[in-house]
């Protein structure tokens, strides 16, 4: 199977990575040409370069891929305004997913961070996606 994933150099994507590839799929690494992708170079992961908010860099990394793993974007309050948060979540993700159909890919998985959860997401209880309520408070006027 051939992979694509994106938000490859941060947590979430980089253990996508080594997982999919420590189970024999192919996999490509869509990162931006200003992150550091030496732990990427070390996966053996093709590496692709692109941007989720730059829709024409997407359609070369999704061709032949039969399933994306997205998981680009901002995750952190603080690390940007909500221009810059929409940007990459909202927007990007619509790019990711159309590129993705144009290029025949079959399977789209979305993946976020458990750090929507705050303290919830802490120890060893898991947190349930349907009862845990979002404890980040994003809009346009958070930042």
């Amino acid at each position: 199977m051939t992979t694509l994933v994106t938000g490859s150099t941060g947590f979430l994507g980089s253990h996508f990575i080594e997982r999919l590839l420590a189970h024999g799929h192919e996999v490509r690494a869509l990162a931006r040409r200003t992150s550091d992708i030496s732990h990427l170079k070390r996966t053996g992961a093709e590496i692709i370069f692109g941007d989720v908010e730059d829709y024409e860099s997407l359609c070369p990394a999704g061709k032949g891929v039969d399933v994306v793993f997205h998981a680009a974007g901002r995750v952190t309050p603080g690390w940007g305004w909500w221009q810059q948060f929409e940007a990459s979540i909202v927007w990007g993700t619509e790019n990711m997913l159309i590129a993705s159909a144009e290029a025949g890919c079959c399977r789209f998985l979305y993946v976020s961070t458990g750090g929507v959860y705050g303290k919830a997401c802490e120890g060893d209880t898991p947190a349930c996606e349907s009862t845990t309520p979002c404890q980040v408070v994003f809009g346009p006027d958070t930042y």
